[in-house]
């Protein structure tokens, strides 16, 4: 009996142990994706060209990047939160996230394909300065909000193959195709990727 307890103890230790190497692996795949987008963001010229326009022109002060992924593709938005004529509700962070400053410009990235949430999510002293100026928040729910955008769209296999377009052109398509009675698919616009 007392080597079934045993047994039975060096089992759940080794469940345990396993889904915290998980867990681990996972934080660090979600960072791994931060650093990447960084990294593709100062290597694409007109994303930051893109950033210098709206740090210039718009006076934009708080950008979210949003990451996700198809099989070929790889996605980063950038959602305008804090300009000079317009201020969105604060961000509600309660995800993994990564911050920083491009071109002048706080940017918080968000994998968009994350579903953990993070009830008492840490902040770094990066989000507690972007919490202190009403950017970010840990406690207000998720707003509904329809700021402006500017997505890239990448294929995995070519960053060269890219795709970029904003709010005004999605409605401009839109409309057009419900005019020509034919339906609306925002992936008919992603770069083609062969392979």
């Amino acid at each position: 009996m007392v080597k079934n307890v045993y047994i039975l103890e060096i089992i759940i230790f080794t469940i345990i142990l396993s889904f915290s190497t998980i867990s681990c692996n996972r934080e660090k795949e979600n960072y791994d994706r931060f650093k990447a987008a960084v990294s593709l963001i100062s290597q694409t010229k007109a994303i930051n060209d893109s950033l210098i326009k709206f740090r210039d022109s718009l006076e934009v002060k708080f950008i979210c990047c949003y990451i996700s992924s198809t099989e070929k593709h790889e996605l980063l938005s950038f959602v305008l939160l804090q300009t000079k004529s317009k201020q969105f509700p604060a961000l509600k962070v309660d995800k993994k996230y990564w911050i920083e400053n491009i071109q002048g410009i706080d940017i918080l990235f968000k994998d968009h394909n994350d579903t953990v949430r993070i009830e008492d999510i840490k902040l770094n002293s990066k989000a507690q300065e972007l919490l202190r100026k009403g950017y970010i928040t840990k406690d207000n729910r998720n707003t509904l909000m329809r700021p402006d955008f500017i997505k890239f769209i990448f294929c995995k296999n070519n960053y060269n193959n890219y795709f970029a377009y904003d709010l005004n052109f999605l409605g401009v398509e839109e409309n057009r195709l419900r005019a020509l009675d034919k339906s609306f698919n925002e992936e008919s616009y992603y770069p083609n990727c062969l392979n």
